[in-house]
């Protein structure tokens, strides 16, 4: 700001802007919004079905559900048909949208067998991902829906209108299993039956986890449980906000 003096003393005088310039300040304002913009207008739907096809770019015919998150880019949408996806194993490197059709008949999970692997595994890069509208079955000694052992941190991830379930009973180890460090999940409407844990923070910390309108049924150790790594201090729920769920015949 500069000053007019006079016999009084400084009057504050505001600086004036050519037209030229307030021009060039509305047209990189404009920019600005663009670029913003851009990741999400640019963001595709890629189709998936049981039985698919593996070429392509999924946004006509439908595929196979790893080939679909293979050609797909970060922020894209994973569209899943109806029907039983008898995956495990479904690697899940980059943000992406999983939404099915309905959540009763939109299925993924081995029937049988005992997998060392998760359902659906979040790498490092599946930061911001989501998944909504379907049944994710877990079987063995992994998760429903986990994280990468060991990986720098996987964050922001929102499950909604989802039922994780193990079938038989305690088969499966967790609905969601936390083993890497995962900061503000956002977990709304669903439900975990029957695993061993519902959602294990294990031996490592789960920060501003938001869980609403959810049920924890049948989990034998208990429908939220932490085991921690005494030695680095960490395996734990930091700020859990919990509002509107429920707990039922959870054995601890």
């Amino acid at each position: 700001m500069n000053y007019r003096v006079t016999g009084e003393g400084a009057i504050p005088h505001p600086r004036k802007f050519s037209g030229f310039r307030v021009a060039i300040l509305v047209i990189l304002g404009v920019l600005l919004i663009c670029a913003g913009s851009s990741a999400s207008a640019n963001a595709a739907t890629r189709l998936a079905t049981p039985g698919g096809i593996s070429s392509g770019s999924c946004s006509i015919t439908p595929c196979d559900l790893n080939y679909a998150i293979n050609v797909a880019d970060p922020a894209d949408t994973i569209s899943l048909a109806n029907g039983t996806y008898n995956l495990g194993n479904v690697q899940v490197p980059k943000q992406l949208h999983f939404i099915g059709t309905s959540r009763a008949n939109t299925i993924v999970g081995l029937a049988s067998g005992s997998p060392s692997a998760d359902t659906f595994e979040l790498n490092d890069g599946a930061d911001g991902s989501s998944f909504s509208v379907m049944t994710v079955r877990g079987n063995g000694n992994r998760s429903a829906i986990g994280t990468t052992s060991g990986a720098a941190g996987v964050d922001n991830i929102d499950v909604t209108n989802v039922t994780l379930s193990s079938s038989p009973q305690y088969s499966a180890l967790n609905g969601i299993g936390i083993t890497a460090p995962a900061t503000g999940w956002d977990i709304d409407n669903i439900l975990i039956d029957g695993f061993q844990y519902g959602i294990h923070a294990n031996q490592w910390n789960a920060t501003d986890f938001d869980i609403q309108n959810s049920q924890f049924n049948n989990n034998y150790y208990g429908g939220l449980y932490s085991t921690r790594d005494l030695a680095n201090k960490r395996g734990s729920f930091n700020t859990l906000n919990l509002s509107n769920s429920t707990f039922d015949s959870n054995r601890w």
